[in-house]
């Protein structure tokens, strides 16, 4: 169904009776698949745009472990949000935004190269995100050190 996630992910993610009372619109204990494919698109779509730039696209491994979490993370909060009733009557306002700030956590984690993409080959380049030159235009000062010694002599 999706690139990083199936509906039987989002399913394991939820338990089936959760999948029926947020996608089963008809009321005849049929999940819509439509509407799961929906939540999916949306939830990878915010994966890759994190991933844009820093990553190439397509990812070199079409299932990366990190980016699989992060996408279901998503999903889950998606899927709550189609019925607000249930969210309600269950208290799950909260769980959906924590699960959409954790994604967003480690999508954030892995753009800054705190965290990588294990399932990705390791590149032979530092990542776009890493390196570079720092430019310090403060002032400047020159003091002992703590053992008394001077430091700074001749500037």
């Amino acid at each position: 169904m999706g690139t990083y996630i199936s509906q039987t992910d989002l399913e394991n993610a939820l338990s089936p009776e959760t999948m029926l009372a947020l996608f089963d619109d008809t009321n005849t204990r049929v999940v819509s698949t439509t509407a799961v494919a929906a939540v999916i698109a949306r939830a990878e779509a915010m994966v890759r745009s994190f991933l844009i730039g820093f990553y190439g696209m397509p990812l070199a491994q079409s299932v990366d472990e990190l980016v699989k979490h992060a996408a279901l993370e998503y999903a889950v909060a998606y899927s709550y949000e189609r019925n607000p009733d249930y969210m309600r009557e269950f208290k799950l306002e909260l769980a959906a935004k924590d699960r959409a700030d954790r994604a967003d956590k480690l999508m954030l984690r892995i753009q800054a190269a705190i965290q990588k993409l294990p399932d990705q080959p390791n590149p032979t380049t530092a990542p776009k995100n890493v390196g570079g030159v720092v430019l310090d235009t403060g002032p400047r000062l020159s003091i002992p050190s703590a053992d008394g010694t001077d430091n700074g002599a001749g500037f």
